[in-house]
């Protein structure tokens, strides 16, 4: 009898072992951040300078989305995962191609490349910069807001402090009337 018909026979269900949410964050951060990057670094000299605007602009978009959607650890994903995929496609390909000129070739001048490396570098951190503090506190007076529930499946860091902060404070506001 093996351990999977022990668990049948008993009715009791098999165990699962979930992913942990920041690893599942980290992993798809990197894969957007790595397409974005690889997209952005095709066409950001192509009808200069539409598309590098769009790919700046895709590059802050799938930041943002990323702190909103899981937080730090996909912002962290995604910012390495595009750094690493830029910085292997701004360099010399196998016969001598390169992708982001450092001279003026074609339509666009030479500050393609550059705004596109600096520009996309600044996207890809500024959500985080920006967001991830406002987010904490949003977080914090939420959760010190409402009651712990027990089916809470992940509790926040740092809600207990939250909370018997509130709770005094409320208690203030009471002495005081």
């Amino acid at each position: 009898m093996t351990g999977s018909e022990t668990h049948e026979s008993s009715g009791a269900s098999p165990r699962v072992r979930a992913v942990p949410a920041a690893a599942v964050g980290l992993l798809g951060g990197a894969a957007l951040g790595v397409v974005v990057a690889t997209l952005g670094t095709l066409v950001h000299r192509q009808w200069f300078p539409y598309l590098l605007v769009a790919a700046l602009l895709a590059t802050l978009l799938g930041a943002t989305w990323m702190v909103t959607w899981r937080r730090g650890a996909a912002l962290v994903g995604y910012a390495v995962g595009w750094s690493v995929a830029a910085l292997v496609l701004a360099g010399t390909g196998p016969g001598g191609d390169v992708l982001v000129a450092g001279t003026d070739l074609g339509a666009a001048p030479v500050a393609a490349g550059v705004i596109w490396m600096n520009g996309g570098s600044i996207c890809a951190f500024l959500p985080g910069v920006l967001l991830l503090k406002r987010f904490d506190r949003w977080t914090r007076a939420r959760s010190a807001a409402r009651p712990a529930i027990e089916s809470d499946p992940v509790p926040y860091p740092g809600d207990d402090e939250v909370r018997a902060e509130s709770q005094n404070d409320l208690e203030k506001e009471d002495a005081k009337k």
